[in-house]
């Protein structure tokens, strides 16, 4: 995490189901740091549930986007989410 514990990120395109070391997990520990829980994350999942709905906005998410998705409308997430981040 030595990129993003320095700051260096936009934003995070973030995989909920991943083995080992799951999203909510790296939500989680990204919420804990104060250098990086402002960091504007979207998470995908090949399975939203309310639970992977749930979890990931109270981790903190800012969207959560269904796969397979839309090239627009990822696209228009991922430019609301670095307009809503100059703002």
């Amino acid at each position: 995490m030595g990129v993003i514990t320095r700051g260096e990120v936009d934003l995070l395109l973030l995989e909920f189901h991943m083995p080992i070391f799951s999203g909510l997990n790296v939500l989680e520990a990204l919420n804990a740091n104060p250098m990086t829980r402002h960091f504007p994350v979207i998470v995908m999942s090949g399975r939203v549930t309310p639970y992977v709905l749930g979890r990931s906005i109270a981790a903190g998410a800012r969207d959560v986007i269904s796969k397979p998705f839309d090239l627009e409308i990822l696209q228009s997430t991922i430019a609301q989410q670095l307009q809503a981040r100059v703002v």
